[in-house]
């Protein structure tokens, strides 16, 4: 790195707290990496925002108790914490993996959704509306959240 440095960028990425214990694991990390740049947690009101866009994308649509709970509960995420999978006490949006989390959110949304639909008295007659096939439901969001949460060992909210 050294002999190279008006060639080379090294680029290193993580959480704060894990980027500080890997640059004091040796003496010389810290003086090579001298610039940083945070990116902070979206916050609450942005992740329904993205999570609208990204179905939005998709070509669903988000029914508005969706959207109101998953408000809910992106805020509840963010005002909690939990210890992380090296025991350091995090915000729960975080471990929960922020952005990333919405993503999962939307795409297994959808799928709770296909399902929903396919169980349906209507399945397999062809009578669902576009607007039916589109939203996506409260329901949908929640049987979602549950097990999401569960696999990255955070409670879920009540």
């Amino acid at each position: 790195m050294e002999n190279d440095r008006d060639r080379l960028v090294v680029i290193i990425a993580g959480y704060r707290a894990d980027l500080d214990k890997f640059l004091d694991t040796n003496e010389g990390l810290r003086s090579r990496f001298t610039r940083s740049i945070d990116f902070p947690s979206y916050q609450p009101s942005e992740l329904t925002e993205i999570a609208n866009l990204m179905a939005q994308q998709r070509d669903s649509v988000f029914e508005q108790a969706a959207l109101d709970s998953m408000q809910a509960l992106f805020t509840h995420l963010a005002e909690t914490s939990s210890p992380d999978s090296n025991g350091i006490a995090r915000r729960s949006l975080d471990i929960a993996g922020n952005g990333r989390f919405v993503r999962n959110i939307v795409e297994r949304s959808e799928e709770e959704r296909e399902f929903r639909l396919d169980h349906s008295e209507q399945a397999g007659t062809g009578e669902f509306t576009d607007e039916e096939l589109m939203t996506i439901t409260a329901q949908d969001v929640a049987n979602t959240v549950a097990p999401l949460l569960r696999g990255l060992g955070l409670s879920v909210p009540a």
